[in-house]
């Protein structure tokens, strides 16, 4: 994958909108082996959460107890993930 769209996630939203919607784009027609890209983020942050289901992403669960935060205090991140609809294509 070109390293020029990964370095991409550091613009705004709406860059980073237009660079997922590319690299989506290149494996669905390219890699039909591949069935779905995967992301965790942190739950209590609701804009993200949202932006990635904009995206494509679905929620796959949160995982207790795998971000430690400070004092015995954790936060649990959300699983998505994007399915590829071209997946076994081939």
């Amino acid at each position: 994958m070109n390293s020029a769209i990964w370095q991409a996630v550091s613009g705004d939203r709406d860059q980073i909108y237009v660079h997922y919607r590319i690299v989506a784009e290149c494996v669905k027609r390219n890699f039909s082996h591949i069935l779905k890209v995967e992301l965790y983020t942190r739950e209590h942050n609701g804009k993200k959460v949202e932006f990635y289901k904009r995206l494509g992403f679905v929620d796959e669960g949160r995982q207790e107890r795998k971000i430690y935060v400070e004092s015995g205090k954790f936060r649990p991140p959300l699983h998505m993930a994007w399915f590829n609809p071209n997946f076994g294509s081939w």
